[in-house]
Order: structure tokens, then sequence, then C-alpha cells
């Protein structure tokens, strides 16, 4: 049945569009601009409306689905019930409208990895949630950290190299990196990166500590002369 506005009177296709330019989630407007459309022959444009009714209703259902089971296995996990957290966090995968929503359920079960020191399995579920979705930077730093406290320094590195867009804005990577190169003895290289990191974003209090350690070293280091 063709939807109708508050006066009663059916809705003309100016309505509609108007109504849509509103709400463009209007899963009614669009049936109902199908129906218009329908009966004035223009079946191609009709099918079209419906089309995206569909869509829109799929992604609809698969959001709240997907974030029922995400919030459910979260509860789990508070509860203390781990075999819970990991089932419901299958069927949220499975619910997962978007790419973007996937690398979410990733990184929820990584991140839990990660709290319990698992960072081997950790390195592993946030290379899945970076690969779902490449431009977030957090997973990417959540995963180099997971990489740096298995003690993989120059894997850090390596893993870097490639992500120089990522580093330009964001202070954690350099820091990171500087705390890498430290363990590995590049001390100038650390030096610099902090100073990068310094000029991004206020260090913490503990990376003013440390880069003022590894400056006195360099000093130490190079002697009198």
């Amino acid at each position: 049945m063709v939807d109708t506005l508050d006066n009663g009177r059916d809705p003309s296709l100016e309505d509609l569009e108007i109504r849509l330019c509103g709400n463009p989630w209007d899963l009614e407007a669009y049936l109902a601009k199908a129906q218009i459309l329908s009966h004035q022959g223009n079946v191609a444009d009709a099918f079209h409306c419906i089309d995206t009714a569909i869509l829109l209703a799929e992604y609809d259902y698969l959001n709240v689905l997907g974030e029922a089971y995400l919030l459910r296995a979260q509860l789990h996990l508070e509860d203390g019930n781990e075999d819970g957290f990991f089932e419901d966090m299958t069927f949220a995968l499975l619910y997962a409208p978007t790419p973007e929503h996937v690398g979410q359920v990733y990184w929820e079960v990584a991140t839990h990895f990660y709290r319990k020191e698992e960072f081997d399995k950790s390195e592993r579920v946030f290379q899945k949630a970076a690969s779902h979705d490449p431009k977030n930077p957090d997973f990417l730093y959540a995963l180099i950290c997971a990489r740096y406290n298995q003690g993989d320094y120059l894997g850090v590195l390596f893993f870097l190299t490639d992500k120089k867009e990522v580093m330009e804005s964001d202070d954690r990577f350099y820091r990171l990196r500087a705390h890498a190169e430290y363990n590995l003895g590049n001390i100038d290289h650390a030096i610099n990166d902090l100073a990068r990191a310094r000029e991004l974003h206020r260090l913490s209090d503990d990376d003013e500590c440390f880069f003022a350690s590894i400056l006195r070293m360099e000093q130490v280091n190079a002697g009198p002369w």
C-alpha cells in the first residue's frame, strides 16, 4: 500500500523526493516511490527504488544484529564467561554488515588476547582487523604494539617502513619506533623519532624522562670532544 501524508492524500513523486532528501534511509518512501513509478510505466526506476530499499533493510538488519551480538559478547567477558564471549563474537563476525564492522569484531577479540598478554595471538588477530580496515590507525598501532611486546623490534621497524603516511600525523608510531630503535642500540634514531613525536604532540612524562635519559646517553658516548 502506498504511504500517505498527514493530510490523507497520496504522496506525489515530488513529496517523496523531498522526504528522501530529509531522510535517505526512509524505506517506506522508497517503496512508495517504486509503486508510483511502476504505475507510470517506469519499471527500471521502480526496480532501482525497490533494490535500494532491500539493501537498506538488509544493512539495517545486519547492523542491529551484529551490534547486538557484539554487545552481548562484551557482557559475557565482563561476567568472566570467556566461552560465551567467543561464541557471540563468532555470530557478531557472521552478521557484520561491512568490512569496517568485521575489523571491529577482530579488534575486540585481539584486544582480549592482548590484555591476557598472549601477544602472538593478539598480533595475528590484529592483522585480520587491519586487513579489513587498513586505513584505521588504531588497528595498525595495536598490531605493532603486539609485535613490539614479543621483542620483535626489527619487525617493528620493517613494518613501519611502508607506513609513512600514517606516521606523519600520529605521534604514537614515532614513540613506539623510538623504543624499538633504542632496544636495538640505535640511539641517534631513537632521539630523532622522539623529537618528531614531540613536534606532533606533547610527550607524556614517561617519554620525556626517556628522551632526557637517551640524550644524556648520547652526550656520554660522544665524549668531551
